[in-house]
């Protein structure tokens, strides 16, 4: 089968990256990558549905703030049979037709198991007192295999997503502990044609030919501890945008008499929310 990835209307290679500079969940199993200034949660079905408090900022000594956002994606095509033999002028994976599910399927490495994490070296073990108080390793799914790490990152999360519309997704997620890469998230999903349209080994509609597939993400954030009065913005609209990104940042409240940009302490003015959190696409490929 041809392999193609997608993104935003186009069959590509697709890396987006998660951002949380400083100012510089639904159902499904999911690891943590933290490993540097950014403590993310990747989910073995891609999308961060429903679950707030979804990544951990730190800064400033021990200091660190919890990001609210979800993310939702999906896939649409249009002209397409599905595997009864149905015709549908335009469809999508986001949302069963009786509206009491999902298309989107976890597909197991083994029993139980949807979502894998590589590290490239042995977490450090952190005593306190005699305690200690380092995430237990390994955890199932959990393995050092520098060797199936791509590229440089330190840590490296995967998993395996089935689609009603026959693509299948391999999603990988990057994360570095190295100072000028440490406060972001690297995913790269990779879009196979398969056929395959559910959690069995049949292929449902083999040799099928997609017509106008499209990949669609939102970005809904609140990156301030206080009242939302969060500021969201966008890059990519038009031509000569070097970039397609999403973005928000705690800005001054219009209705305050002093200023709140970064959501200062009210009694030492400590700013206390001054990230930024983003989603950035870094690359999509056209060539499919």
């Amino acid at each position: 089968m041809k392999k193609s990835k997608i993104l935003n209307g186009i069959i590509f290679p697709m890396l987006i990256v998660l951002l949380a500079f400083q100012m510089v969940l639904a159902g499904g199993s999911f690891k943590w990558i933290q490993v540097g200034k950014i403590k993310n949660k990747v989910m073995d079905w891609g999308p961060q549905l429903g679950n707030y408090w979804q990544d951990l900022w730190y800064y400033y000594d021990n200091f660190q703030m919890w990001n609210q956002w979800f993310s939702v994606w999906g896939i649409g095509v249009a002209n397409w049979t599905d595997e009864n033999g149905k015709f549908h002028a335009v469809f999508d994976d986001v949302e069963s037709e009786d509206g009491l599910g999902t298309y989107i399927f976890a597909v197991e490495y083994e029993p139980g198991l949807t979502v894998k994490r590589y590290f490239r070296y042995q977490p450090p073990q952190i005593v306190v007192d005699g305690l200690h108080i380092e995430e237990p390793f390994p955890q199932f799914g959990d393995e050092i295999a520098p060797e199936k790490i791509r590229g440089t990152a330190d840590v490296m999360v995967e998993s395996h997503i089935r689609t009603y519309i026959g693509v299948d997704i391999y999603q990988r997620a990057y994360g570095w502990s190295q100072t000028n890469h440490d406060d972001y998230i690297l995913y790269e999903w990779t879009l196979v044609n398969t056929g395959n349209t559910d959690l069995d080994d049949e292929i449902e509609l083999p040799g099928q030919v997609l017509d106008s597939l499209y990949f669609g993400m939102n970005l809904e954030a609140n990156p301030n501890v206080g009242p939302n009065h969060a500021w969201h913005s966008k890059i990519g609209e038009l031509v000569d945008d070097p970039f397609r990104m999403l973005y928000a940042y705690p800005s001054k409240n219009p209705t305050t008499p002093y200023d709140d940009y970064a959501n200062p302490d009210y009694f030492t003015g400590f700013p206390k929310d001054p990230e930024w959190i983003g989603l950035l696409t870094v690359h999509a490929d056209r060539s499919a």
